[in-house]
Parts: structure tokens; sequence; C-alpha cells
């Protein structure tokens, strides 16, 4: 069997999977109730930033931060800089804008091709390079994908190009994690993320002119506020604690499943369920679980040889 902790972040990835799903559905709708959507993703995002900020006090986690080793904290810090910019801000920007000009189903489609891209710089950067059947099983999860989009190629526009930049953005964000994780605890690579990011993003609202519109804010927007940012703090928490506990290649398979829940929830919110939905749902679960065996047994394999076996 796999370590406990690998299990975990499984498990902690599906759970992400589910909210992430949930999230891309969601936000569609709390998008369109703001005219900019800058406002709306920085707000959210501060208040995500807000209530990461208790949990590290909570935790003690600025504490242990202020222990870490001399030769460690430039490091450190260089690295939650870059985290905020390329995973807590400028890729958020780009998202919901790019979300406000396209479909929920065609965004959770380009996001969730992330597994390519993380699968790809893994292998360059953290040694999770792919052996042959892996690479065959990251096609047939492509194809699942795709056949979760309704197994049709979308008209590719101005909103989907942002939504990908952003997707690549965090792709390359999450290589940068895990090299950070070997000095520090999940929790405090998110603080960062979410409150340094929220931060730069604050600063683009002065720069652009756009704080104005805080003082306009009515109960709607407020209750979408509240809503996604409840959202966004369960995804950074679970989907970050699942990329500190097993490789970046295994956990972003896991989050593709939020691309059919996005197309389920979108199906069901229009009543036109199809057998596109379940036939997507059966070959992403073949695909993820093909994968999970996969890893296992290079895990197995590699384990024998590192003993003698």
């Amino acid at each position: 069997m796999f370590k406990s902790s690998t299990n975990q972040a499984i498990i902690l990835a599906l759970i992400a999977a589910v909210v992430s799903g949930a999230a891309n559905f969601v936000n569609k709708f709390a998008v369109k109730s703001f005219s900019d959507p800058f406002v709306f993703t920085t707000l959210k995002n501060l208040l995500v930033a807000l209530a990461l900020f208790l949990v590290l006090f909570r935790n003690r986690d600025l504490v242990n931060l202020k222990n870490t080793a001399s030769q460690f904290r430039p490091k450190l810090a260089r690295n939650f800089l870059w985290i905020a910019l390329i995973g807590g801000s400028v890729p958020f920007l780009l998202f919901f804008y790019g979300l406000s000009l396209t479909s929920a189903v065609s965004a959770s489609f380009i996001h969730k091709t992330l597994f390519i891209w993380v699968a790809i710089l893994s292998a360059f950067y953290l040694t999770e390079k792919p052996d042959r059947k892996q690479l065959l099983a990251l096609v047939f999860l492509f194809t699942a994908v795709w056949l979760a989009n309704g197994f049709k190629w979308f008209k590719f526009n101005w909103g989907d190009g942002l939504v990908l930049v952003a997707t690549l953005m965090w792709s390359v964000e999450y290589i940068l994690v895990k090299k950070t994780l070997v000095w520090t605890n999940y929790r405090l690579v998110v603080g960062a993320r979410m409150i340094g990011g929220s931060l730069i993003m604050i600063l683009f609202l002065l720069i652009s002119g756009r704080w104005q519109a805080l003082n306009q804010l009515n109960l709607i927007q407020i209750y979408w506020l509240a809503v996604t940012s409840l959202i966004l703090l369960a995804f950074v928490l679970t989907w970050y604690k699942a990329l500190s506990l097993a490789p970046a290649s295994l956990v972003t398979v896991v989050l593709t499943i939020a691309a059919p829940i996005t197309a389920w929830l979108n199906f069901i919110w229009s009543k036109q369920i199809d057998i596109w939905q379940i036939l997507s749902g059966l070959a992403l679960a073949l695909a993820v679980s093909w994968l999970i065996s996969l890893f296992k047994n290079r895990h197995y394999a590699a384990k024998s040889q590192s003993v003698g076996f």
C-alpha cells in the first residue's frame, strides 16, 4: 500500500477537486454580479488572506518562521515573493477576467489541463519523470477531460487565452511550492501566496483607480464574496496540504476530476444532463485510478531497488 501520507494526499486532492469543480460553477455567477472582475477577485482573495492570517497566528507559524535557520531566510523570502506574484495575484486577475469573457465549462477544461504542464515541469525540475505507461495514461486522461467538455473543441477566444496563461503560471508556481516546502510548512506557503498576493492585487486596484468601486458594494455582491471566499479558503487549505504530502504530478492528476463536476453542475442547472456526462465521469475515474496504480507500482519498484531486492 501507499504510505499513509500519500493516501492522505490523494483524499485531500479529491476534496480539493470537488471544491474546485464547484468553485468554477459558482464563480461564473459571482463574477457577473460585479461590473469589474478585478475588484471581485481582489476582495475575495483579501478575505481569504485575512482568514489565513488567523490560521497562521493560531498555529504559531509566524513564530516558527522567525526561528527559521538564517541560511534559509533569503531563499524563503525570494520564493514567497514569487509565489505571491505568479500564484496569488497575477493569475487570479487573468483567470477571473478571462472567466467573465468565456464559459465556466471552457475555463474549467483549460484549467484542468494543469496536470499536463505540471507533469512536463516535474520531469525537468522535480525528477518526477513519467515512464511510457504513465505517458499513455496521461494521454487517456486528457481524452477523458476532453470528453467531459462534450468531446468537441470550443472556439478559443480572448477569455480562454487569459485562462490558459493563468493556468501556466499556476503550474510553474506548484513546482516552486514543492521546492519551498523543503524549508517550511504548507500553511506558511499558502499564507505567503494569499496574503502577499492580496497586497499586490490591492496595489493594482490603487494604481488603476478601481479602488473607488469598493464604496459601492451591495448586499448581493457581499453575499457572493462570502460564498466564494469560503470556497477558495477550503480549496487552498486542502490543495496545498495535498501538495505537501505527495508528488505534484500525482495530485494534479487527481485535481482533473473537477472538470466533469463543473460540467455536471452546469447541466443540472440547465436540466440537460446527457450521456456524455456519465461517460466522461467514468472515463476520468478510470484514468485517475490507472495513474494512481502506476504511481504505486513505480513506488514499490523504487523501494525494492533501494533496499536491494
